[in-house]
């Protein structure tokens, strides 16, 4: 077989989502032939869709450093900027950001706008919720859709729908948010953006709609996400995120057998060396079942874990330390948490274990003072 005709079976491989298909046809493509960039940068997002990261990393530079040999500055931002949002998505933000700063330099030079653009202020618009600012982070979204829409770029475009939703709903427009985020999930669904970009915004509405509180949409989105990833056998990111929601929902219907069984598999696939950031959330679920089901030495070690690997374990230490009488040290901690969350959906996190630990130390002007505050939020 001619090397072309290896590389048109990795591009139809990759088109049919046949993920694993794809990464072996380019390997054994490159081995004769140097590759152009559009297949160096298809080639990256297979390797890192059947979960070689460090792989996928290595074709991103390597795709980048092509594009700016042939002086195409936008597809080596556009290069850039997915290695660089990769690396945040692991937790490497000191790397995901040089290379975020690095596709900014190479843009510079670039007069005219181009979807490059529109992909870079999304890191910004996350920077700015992060800090709190919602209002200048929906504007930033807002100026990403507009470029999404004059470049035709689906994928920009459901980041950008997702950006404004989040933004929306941690400024506590609950309702206007999750319609927004809605609408980011019917291009998702209806098979309209690349399973990058999908597995991101999947990941993102549910945990959005999970902190607001909305059983209805999170179940909902879950099983939409369970029907997308069984139709990518080879899909290995996002299936860890997927155990751990699946787990969630069952943990709410009483189903916690299957529940544990769902976030014990999520630690087995987002913990295997590098650990995924998740997995603090999949070690958490397994305290919640474990304490629920009266286990409290083994959920008491879960909720270890999920600290030890970026997961507060409040609220659920906190029930756990009341289930067992510990009232000071479950008061306390629970307390100190609420202190350090700064966001109503944070503190509406708290405020129910909070109002227990108050009356369980006899504290009834505190506990009412807390459940006074968890009214107003909702």
């Amino acid at each position: 077989m001619t090397t072309d005709a290896t590389v048109d079976r990795a591009r139809g491989a990759f088109g049919r989502s046949a993920w694993g298909e794809a990464y072996t046809l380019w390997t054994e493509a490159d081995r004769d032939q140097a590759l152009a960039p559009g297949d160096l940068s298809s080639w990256a997002t297979a390797t890192y869709l059947i979960g070689h990261d460090a792989e996928a990393d290595d074709l991103w530079a390597r795709a980048h450093e092509e594009c700016l040999h042939r002086g195409d500055a936008a597809h080596a931002a556009r290069c850039a900027f997915w290695l660089g949002l990769g690396l945040f998505l692991r937790g490497e933000t000191a790397r995901g950001g040089a290379w975020i700063g690095r596709a900014h330099r190479v843009l510079e030079d670039v007069t005219d706008q181009t979807a490059v653009h529109g992909y870079l202020l999304v890191p910004s618009g996350l920077q700015a919720m992060g800090s709190g600012d919602f209002a200048a982070a929906y504007s930033l979204f807002s100026q990403v859709i507009e470029l999404a829409h004059r470049f035709t770029d689906p994928d920009l475009l459901a980041l950008a729908r997702l950006g404004q939703g989040q933004a929306l709903v941690q400024g506590g427009e609950t309702s206007r948010g999750l319609a927004l985020l809605d609408e980011a999930m019917v291009a998702i669904t209806a098979g309209e953006v690349g399973a990058t970009v999908a597995g991101i915004v999947f990941c993102a509405v549910i945990e959005t709609c999970r902190d607001a509180f909305d059983v209805r949409r999170s179940q909902e989105w879950t099983e939409a996400m369970t029907r997308w990833c069984a139709t990518q056998p080879e899909l290995v990111p996002y299936r860890g995120q997927c155990s751990i929601y699946r787990a969630e929902v069952l943990r709410v219907h009483g189903q916690w057998e299957e529940a544990l069984n769902e976030a014990l598999r999520a630690c087995e696939r987002l913990g295997t060396p590098p650990a995924h950031p998740a997995v603090g959330m999949a070690y958490y679920e397994i305290g919640e079942l474990r304490r629920l089901r009266g286990e409290f030495e083994a959920a008491e070690g879960a909720y270890r874990e999920a600290n030890r690997t970026g997961r507060s374990p409040q609220p659920g230490l906190g029930l756990l330390d009341l289930s067992r009488g510990r009232v000071d040290t479950a008061r306390l901690a629970l307390l100190h948490a609420l202190e350090e969350a700064t966001q109503p959906l944070d503190r509406a996190r708290l405020l129910g274990a909070v109002v227990e630990a108050e009356l369980a130390n006899e504290d009834v002007l505190s506990g009412r003072a807390s459940a006074d505050e968890l009214s107003r939020i909702a």
